[in-house]
């Protein structure tokens, strides 16, 4: 909230408790703004890692038509039972 609305909101107000509550305003404003930015950006970076991991689980894997994408487990058992003779 800016100081001039919040100046608005205040009138009648005496003057020390006016200053004060500005005074309040003020040092606490960028601290707010600061972690209502944060908040998104973890958010967004979640997402990215979360997309990533997407991408490594199917990175290189075949399948047939009309088949899913194998889970990690079925693609380790997959390459065991090629390496054993």
């Amino acid at each position: 909230m800016t100081n001039t609305h919040l100046d608005e909101l205040l009138v009648g107000q005496p003057p020390d408790v006016k200053a004060e509550i500005l005074h309040i305003n003020t040092k606490a404003r960028p601290l707010a703004l600061q972690i209502a930015l944060l908040i998104p950006f973890i958010a967004a970076l979640l997402g990215l890692a979360q997309g990533l991991d997407r991408v490594e689980e199917v990175e290189g894997v075949c399948c047939a038509p009309g088949q899913h994408y194998p889970r990690r487990d079925q693609v380790a058992e997959r390459h065991q039972s090629a390496l054993s003779p």
